[in-house]
């Protein structure tokens, strides 16, 4: 394991004459030092708690950005910067590198950055027991419970997923738990010649390198864990992943794996209103509210089958154990259709009731509608009870 603290590990990939301006701060602020930042033109910048501070150094330059890209990638920065399509490169030791600078595009997706106009070194550290006070909360009945860790970019999602880690697989507040980390992008554990640099944990497998989605079926086929972590789950792809983790647990998986990729699809909306707006076009058979406050939302959904409100409130629990039944409208025909219910078993009779003044309103109405459909004897049943006039065309008896 890399003995350097971690911010002269994650900084080693500045110019010389930075790092030595970063030494200034002293010790105890280097010690608490989150970012360090260069833009182009202008001094760099050291991000701590409680702030950003500039540092007394000459403005940066486009050497310096690209001596740093080259020092991370171990490329030149032509060459490096044609890898890093989402705008970052990960270092040994989880340390992040952040790049802005003019996109190139080709049909419709990132290919490169060129013209680099500023970057920032994020530095990785691990914060032993930040989860601590948090684990009575994640965990029920003795058990820990699915959790998914939201925050804003740099608020210490990773850090808190990182001690989350450590904490079950050496078995703080409970026995220790067999725990698989997908780690992608190499942030959580940070592996290095198979050794992670940043400790999870006495009992944690770590793969790196693959896609969350590769990762997990890989360390839940291989690995038999009880717990599986994974870090930054954004779009669809990663949905995906954690859909098939959840698979690969399953005793009966490839049949739910065929009917997810018959039926299934991951819709992503960047707001509820969109997402109830989709719900209303698709009209499932079941729906899950999963959110904070299911009640207020419920109005809003208009076709559904039947609607589950709450975290608390799995589709099983219709299935078998509550509600009046679980006969409900498939294939999208919540529309314009609803569940069975009690009046499905009545008999009904409708009736209507018009007095003369009412009928000789629309009697001329009723008339055209039945000769359009070629019927006659219903046109005069209306038209024949017209206060003052006699059934037209009708012969006399005799």
């Amino acid at each position: 394991m890399d003995k350097r603290y971690p911010w002269e590990q994650g900084l080693a990939v500045l110019p010389e004459h930075l790092r030595t301006g970063l030494r200034t701060l002293g010790l105890d602020r280097l010690s608490r030092l989150e970012e360090a930042r260069l833009r182009r033109g202008f001094p760099m910048t050291a991000l701590l708690p409680e702030g950003e501070a500039e540092l007394d150094t000459p403005p940066v330059g486009e050497d310096e950005l690209r001596q740093a890209v080259e020092n991370a990638t171990q490329s030149s920065a032509h060459t490096a910067l044609d890898r890093v399509r989402q705008g970052f490169v990960t270092l040994r030791g989880g340390h992040r590198v952040g790049l802005c600078g003019s996109v190139v595009r080709k049909e419709g997706g990132i290919v490169t950055l060129r013209e680099l106009s500023s970057l920032s070194v994020r530095v990785a550290r691990s914060v032993p027991g930040l989860a601590g006070p948090l684990l009575p909360e994640l965990t029920q009945d003795g058990q820990f419970v699915s959790t998914l860790i939201l925050a804003p970019p740099g608020a210490g999602k990773t850090t808190l997923l990182r001690d989350l880690v450590r904490a079950l697989s050496d078995g703080e507040g409970g026995g220790p738990l067999r725990v698989a980390v997908a780690d992608e992008r190499g942030e959580v554990a940070a592996l290095w010649r198979g050794e992670p640099q940043l400790y999870v944990g006495r009992h944690t497998d770590v793969l790196d390198g693959c896609s969350k989605g590769e990762g997990l079926s890989i360390l839940i086929r291989g690995m038999n864990p009880q717990a599986a972590a994974v870090d930054e789950l954004g779009g669809d792809e990663d949905v995906r992943a954690a859909v098939e983790a959840q698979l690969e647990a399953l005793p009966r998986r490839e049949t739910a794996r065929k009917s997810i990729e018959d039926n299934g699809k991951i819709i992503v909306t960047d707001s509820l209103e969109k997402a109830v707006e989709a719900v209303n076009r698709i009209a499932p058979e079941h729906l899950e509210l999963c959110v904070d406050d299911p009640f207020a939302l419920l109005p809003r959904i208009k076709n559904a089958g039947s609607i589950f409100l709450g975290r608390s409130t799995p589709e099983a629990l219709g299935d078998y154990f509550a509600g009046p039944n679980h006969t409900l409208p498939t294939s999208g025909t919540a529309r314009f259709s609803s569940p069975l219910g009690v009046d499905d078993f009545m008999k009904r009779s409708s009736f209507l009731y018009y007095d003369r003044a009412a009928l000789n309103g629309c009697a001329e109405k009723i008339a055209d509608f039945a000769r359009r459909e070629g019927l006659e004897g219903h046109a005069r049943s209306a038209l024949s009870r017209r206060e003052g006039l006699e059934s037209p065309d009708c012969p006399s008896g005799g």
